[in-house]
């Protein structure tokens, strides 16, 4: 299944949505990810291969390095606010951290 035509996509007011779908890094032209009313507790591994990604509401730190906050490095389109859950995931203090 290939959905890499989207450049937008809404889940608003999803409040039971807790994982995103396993195919979210194949929506590789999305530009805007609305998911500002979920409760989602952890992004997909993988996302940071949507490059063309303007606009998020937040990022979830997991526990995986596919899912870790690096992942926002290779997210350099990104405008706007940003808010991080789960920085608790972070495995060493960020000061030794190389992000991009």
């Amino acid at each position: 299944m290939q959905f890499v035509q989207y450049a937008n996509f809404e889940l608003v007011c999803l409040l039971k949505l807790i994982y995103l779908p396993s195919c979210m890094q194949n929506l590789v032209n999305l530009h805007h990810f609305d998911i500002v009313e979920t409760s989602i507790r952890e992004m997909h591994r993988g996302i940071g291969k949507l490059h063309h990604l303007e606009h998020l509401d937040f990022f979830t730190v997991g526990k995986h390095k596919e899912n870790g906050i690096k992942e926002l490095g290779e997210l350099s389109n990104l405008h706007g606010s940003l808010s991080i859950r789960k920085l608790v995931m972070l495995p060493k203090p960020m000061k030794h951290w190389k992000l991009g």
